[in-house]
């Protein structure tokens, strides 16, 4: 059915996924469909199922590269291992004006995997439904595809290897690229394309710039495993940039850390908290009672992964510059609470913000626990802390 000598080549030169959810971005077809024919053979090998959800043209590139490799495409269609669907036509069974149906999505999707396990053999997925989604302009409704395929994980047990054009994510919203790696396990590597050179100082993937990439992420590993288990050398390779070009926009692993935390500063202190409480309340108080409404939604997100100050604060301690750093952009919080307190007219607006603070910190760590009420359990307390701190009247 295969020639081995050319399937193991293959699948073993690649570094390809056999477990958790990776994505890719590729700048050109013929990448990814040597990238896809060698999960596939991996598939062949292991003896699993492998489910192919692509676009027509890349589902005839793949088969006819298979056969080159000497796999009998048809034998193994007939037999199982291997499933070819069409990612639009299959999308559209899900999809509820442009938006993934958890439920559609459970009964096509999960389907599919659970007919798959039925035969006894381990399950790996190739999908580019989400790419779709994103090309269409859809971008918000890709990131909630990229959560339901999660949510599956976490009820099934199968591989999932999702791939975007670097064309796609060109231009795109830097906090939307960063959700898109945050939403997967691991980033596949992919070659450069350098704009002036191997020493140019713009490196650019796809229109993606290698300061932006980098950037992006380290903010996905960091906040999933911590700075320490996060080396440089995964770091140069997930953001697909030559050594010299990561040295030259970071100087060292803490200087990028730094960055990581004023990025983390402007997309959570500033852009979650702070704008979503303004635009939950209208006075100063209700304000404050609305961050809890913003942690809410937060834990309930699939990308929830705690606080990255008070995880860098707990992992390199106090003592250590980056522990410093930390605290610093805490205070940012509480300074946010002391200016709302003190519009509000509250007494002892400096003990007020640290109890704050203290709901605050205490709320999202029983969230990490599974506590899904912790944010409605704060608020309750956080409204007695209001009224414990309004002036006494004469």
């Amino acid at each position: 059915m295969v020639d081995t000598t050319m399937a193991t080549s293959s699948a073993a030169d690649r570094g390809l996924p056999t477990t958790g959810h990776v994505v890719q971005f590729y700048g050109h077809d013929s990448e990814l469909v040597e990238r896809v024919v060698g999960y596939l053979l991996g598939a062949v090998e292991a003896g699993d199922v492998a489910i192919v959800v692509a676009t027509p043209a890349h589902r005839r590139a793949m088969q006819a590269r298979l056969a080159d490799t000497g796999v009998d495409v048809a034998a193994a269609l007939r037999g199982g291992t291997f499933r070819f669907l069409d990612a639009e036509q299959t999308m559209r069974r899900f999809l509820v004006d442009d938006w993934p149906d958890p439920g559609g999505f459970a009964s096509v999707i999960g389907g599919l995997i659970r007919r798959a396990l039925g035969s006894g053999r381990s399950v790996r997925v190739f999908g580019e439904m989400v790419a779709l989604l994103w090309d269409a302009g859809h971008v918000n409704a890709a990131l909630e595809l990229e959560s339901l395929w999660n949510e599956l994980g976490r009820q099934l047990p199968f591989a999932l290897f999702c791939a975007y054009p670097t064309t796609s994510v060109a231009g795109a919203d830097l906090d939307a690229f960063a959700q898109v790696c945050g939403l997967h396990t691991a980033v596949l590597p992919t070659k450069p394309a350098i704009t002036s050179g191997e020493e140019s100082a713009t490196v650019v993937v796809g229109g993606v710039g290698a300061r932006e990439r980098i950037l992006a992420t380290a903010h996905a590993l960091f906040s999933r495993r911590g700075i320490r288990r996060v080396g440089v050398n995964e770091l140069i390779a997930s953001s697909a940039v030559a050594k010299a070009t990561f040295y030259r926009h970071f100087p060292s692993k803490d200087a990028l850390v730094l960055a990581y935390l004023a990025r983390s500063e402007q997309l959570w202190t500033r852009d979650l908290v702070e704008a979503g409480a303004r635009r939950r309340g209208d006075t100063p108080a209700e304000r404050l009672l609305a961050i809890f409404d913003v942690f809410d939604e937060w834990f309930a997100r699939d990308d929830f992964e705690g606080c990255a100050f008070i995880n860098l604060l707990l992992e390199m301690g106090a003592d250590h510059p980056l522990g410093q750093a930390s605290i610093g952009h805490l205070d940012e919080v509480r300074d946010i609470v002391r200016r709302w307190a003190t519009e509000a007219g509250l007494a002892e607006v400096e003990s007020f913000a640290r109890s704050w603070h203290i709901l605050m910190v205490g709320s999202i760590i029983s969230a990490a626990e599974g506590d899904v009420a912790a944010a409605r359990r704060a608020q309750q307390l956080s409204l007695r802390l209001i009224e414990q701190h309004r002036p006494v009247r004469t």
